[in-house]
């Protein structure tokens, strides 16, 4: 039976190439996930996990068949091992299996769920975490989401007791752990009652046994003891820094890191009409350091990339987002005062639910532009006419008549044969600059004993006016 499903599946896949993007005629497919060398890719169709090329050819079950749900795949960093979301009936937990196959061993085993398992570069995984459902309830949508961090236990399949990344009175979920391993990209309703947005914060090193969590308060002693950083000037362990990504009206989801940890692909509900951007996560950054006056430059606004929503996954190149379609979004409430959060059958949609396709990334925005290089070689003839420009152009403006305009022509005529042998651009910018150095006063000098003074408060008035007097100035 797995035979005959695989070939289905291999069928169904054939991947055929229209004006750049590829799609997969099969329904059912979630979660796609890259290996590091992009040599295959990982989905979850049917409830179980699935590796195959990215053309969709050579797919194979990650693991025996198992009862219950298999979701999330997600390539560690070395490509050996995938982890993922398993639910036997009784909550999601985290996995691990062999990328070539085999049986899964335990991450972990707290009451309640484990999801959206993202991998570390040192080999730790970072989860969402939500508590165990009353009693009778499949899936309470009102219990929340906080994010964890568990390292394994070294020389030894068994893995360490997960640590609290977040403690906070909001959901986090989705988290994805940057290509670089410095930060965590985490979906929340922080913030804000009616949206759902994306966050970045900073990923504790694994040096740092236990990390103050987003949104907890914890006493010095205990973090001096725990080797956690203290805020000096509170005399308080700071909490991570958390920097918005996205703040837009609607829902964000599904973040993906692009190799150069520098931007991400989401998807975005935008009036209940889903579609897949790109943002910088970056904050906003500084002119070069030759600008005399630094300004910030605000960060790029989100691209869109796609008009059909759905789950993006990067490739390692940076050149292809892999998408899972998404079905249409649905109201929050349902009518059904029993409602839950469970996943539904991933079959069946009327749109691109479901399906794979895959479209080119966009590149990310050059700072310099990329130099251009000529062999053009301007004449002396040229930069005589480029100076004749300069001198004539100040000249219209400041020195059109009167005794300035005979010392501003001794001054054209004294730089231009100078402009005639200048080698480069920076050579003919030397020489009209030290011409206007000397360019004679736009105006007569006027000289008067009389003073005013103008100010908006009597006191500071009168204040000038006793200045003047003593002989000072304003």
């Amino acid at each position: 039976m797995q035979h005959l499903t695989a070939g289905l599946l291999l069928v169904a896949l054939g991947i055929a190439q229209t004006a750049g993007l590829a799609q997969s005629t099969i329904s059912g497919l979630q979660d796609p996930a890259w290996a590091p060398d992009g040599k295959r890719i990982a989905v979850s169709y049917l409830d179980q996990i699935w590796t195959m090329t990215p053309e969709g050819r050579q797919p194979r079950t990650l693991t025996p068949p198992l009862p219950g749900v298999q979701r999330e795949p997600a390539w560690s960093a070395d490509g050996s091992r995938i982890a993922f979301a398993l639910s036997r009936g009784d909550g999601f937990d985290i996995v691990v299996a062999s990328a070539k196959g085999g049986a899964p061993t335990a991450v972990t085993t707290k009451p309640g769920d484990e999801r959206w398992p993202s991998w570390t570069p040192d080999g730790r995984i970072v989860f969402a975490h939500r508590g165990d459902e009353p009693q009778g309830r499949a899936a309470d949508p009102s219990l929340q989401w906080d994010l964890y961090v568990i390292a394994p236990v070294a020389g030894s399949d068994a893995w360490q007791a997960p640590v609290a990344l977040s403690d906070t009175n909001d959901d986090e979920t989705r988290p994805r752990v940057s290509p670089d391993g410095k930060r965590v990209v985490f979906v929340s309703n922080r913030d804000s009652v009616e949206d759902v947005d994306l966050f970045a914060m900073p990923l504790p090193a694994r040096s740092v046994a236990k990390p103050v969590p987003l949104g907890a308060s914890v006493r010095r002693g205990e973090a001096q003891a725990s080797g956690r950083p203290a805020d000096v000037k509170s005399k308080e362990p700071r909490a991570p820094a958390v920097v918005r990504v996205t703040r837009v009206a609607g829902e964000e989801s599904a973040p993906s890191w692009a190799p150069d940890s520098e931007r991400i692909a989401f998807y975005a509900e935008r009036n209940s009409v889903g579609s897949v951007w790109v943002a910088a996560v970056e904050p906003p950054a500084r002119e070069p350091n030759d600008d005399p006056i630094p300004r910030p430059r605000p960060a790029a606004p989100p691209l869109l990339v796609s008009r059909q929503g759905g789950a993006p996954a990067w490739s390692p190149d940076g050149r292809t987002l892999l998408i899972a379609g998404l079905p249409n979004p649905q109201p929050v409430y349902n009518g059904n005062p029993l409602r839950n959060d469970t996943d539904a059958l991933p079959l069946f949609a009327t749109t691109r639910a479901f399906q794979l396709w895959r479209i080119a990334a966009p590149l990310p925005v050059h700072e310099e532009g990329g130099r251009f290089t000529t062999e053009l070689a301007p004449s002396p003839a040229l930069y005589t006419a480029a100076f004749n420009r300069a001198w004539q152009t100040l000249r219209d403006l400041y020195y059109a008549a009167g005794s300035a305009s005979d010392a501003w022509t001794r001054a054209g005529d004294k730089y231009q044969p100078r402009a005639a042998q200048a080698k480069t651009e920076a050579d003919l910018e030397e020489i009209i600059d030290a011409m206007v150095a000397e360019q004679p006063l736009v105006k007569p000098v006027v000289t008067s004993s009389g003073a005013v003074v103008v100010s908006g408060h009597p006191l500071a008035s009168e204040a000038g006016r006793i200045a003047f007097e003593k002989g000072g100035n304003v």
